[in-house]
């Protein structure tokens, strides 16, 4: 899987696993996304165009006939509309869209340059956009698909998870030689969780990730995601310092 846009995350990690239909909410945010998406300006786009990029960037599980079926409800509910040169959204759903897409950057950016800062500190001599695509890509994702449904417990303390004994940890910091005392300063002060902005930046990941990956998980991985929602929700709600 390819990493999930900004306005992806934007969209999946308002979804509850308690409401109703969340497979098919989370269908329709991907749709809305990539319509969104399209041309940065809600440019008309085909279904057929919506479909390919749904499968081959966001790498999702999805079929075809259940596509059209969400298509089809985003139409008759009036999300969407069709144009004579393809699907645009709803002039309301678009405004929304932008909305959550702007929230969802500043948390983002915010979060971004926070690493910045931590690697201007402990790694002055090294560039931090490269430190943080390639801190993201190769560690930061990966543990969070790993830790699951314990992410939330994580982040509140609720529960250890000592990430320097993670093989991924170990192989990712290995990558820096010389510099791995300075790497690893980085990571764990980023990760130590004081930041609100680095707490809603790894919860929407997670929920993203989670949300595209969810055909594929067992009933109790669900079910243990479920169980932590009104942690995730009180964390996630925190009003950044």
């Amino acid at each position: 899987m390819q990493e999930l846009s900004s306005g992806v995350i934007s969209l999946i990690h308002h979804i509850k696993l308690n409401e109703a239909g969340w497979q098919e909410k989370s269908i329709q945010s991907l749709i809305i996304s990539t319509i969104g998406n399209h041309h940065n300006d809600n440019m008309p786009i085909s279904a057929e165009q919506i479909f390919k990029i749904l499968t081959e960037e966001v790498n999702s599980n999805l079929n075809r006939q259940t596509f059209d079926n969400e298509i089809d409800k985003l139409k008759n509910t009036a999300k969407i509309e069709l144009t004579p040169t393809g699907y645009i959204l709803a002039e309301s759903i678009y405004q929304d869209f932008k909305q959550q897409l702007s929230e969802q950057i500043d948390i983002e950016e915010k979060t971004y340059n926070f690493f910045l800062t931590l690697c201007t500190t402990h790694l002055p001599h090294l560039i931090g956009k490269s430190i943080w695509d390639d801190f993201k890509s190769r560690l930061l994702i990966p543990i969070i698909k790993s830790i699951g449904a314990k992410t939330t417990s994580w982040i509140s303390g609720k529960e250890e998870i000592k990430i320097e004994e993670n093989s991924v940890f170990q192989h990712f910091i290995c990558n820096y030689q010389s510099d791995q005392d300075g790497i690893r300063r980085v990571i764990i002060d980023f990760l130590d969780f004081k930041n609100e902005y680095v707490k809603k930046y790894i919860l929407s990941l997670r929920d993203a990730y989670f949300f595209i990956q969810a055909s594929s998980l067992e009933p109790k991985e669900v079910d243990e995601i479920y169980k932590s929602s009104k942690t995730q929700a009180n964390l996630y709600n925190t009003p950044p310092k």
